[in-house]
């Protein structure tokens, strides 16, 4: 063993031998110390402590996966919302360009125009 009692034939140091005569128990105590620290140094995480933390983490992602889901929703939301800005923007910026008259006011030339086709003439008629 590491701090056995030794002679003084044994070991050339006699420092050593002096302290291990003098205390003894201090020197078991630190060898069962020493051997207890080794064996929790070497002891792993038992299977049923791994299930409990793999069971913790599922509860955990089974309350926080719902939540990201709606996120998609209101992203889309949040999406159409700043495209029908965009589009409103444009369509008041033609009316300032053309004297006040919206998109499809305008009317067009009549005779161009075959009969029946769709996005001829003015609006509302």
């Amino acid at each position: 063993m590491l701090l056995a009692p030794y002679s003084d034939k044994e070991t050339p140091n006699t420092a050593v031998n002096m302290i291990i005569k003098s205390n003894p128990e201090r020197i078991t105590k630190m060898k069962s110390i020493t051997q207890k620290s080794l064996k929790l140094a070497q002891r792993g995480f038992t299977l049923v402590e791994l299930l409990i933390v793999v069971i913790i983490l599922a509860i955990l992602a089974a309350i926080v996966i719902p939540q990201f889901s709606s996120s998609t929703v209101d992203a889309n939301e949040a999406a159409l919302d700043s495209d029908l800005n965009a589009l409103r923007s444009a369509i008041e910026l033609y009316k300032a360009q053309h004297n006040g008259l919206y998109p499809g006011a305008a009317t067009s030339v009549i005779a161009a125009c075959s009969a029946g086709s769709v996005g001829a003439g003015a609006i509302n008629t």
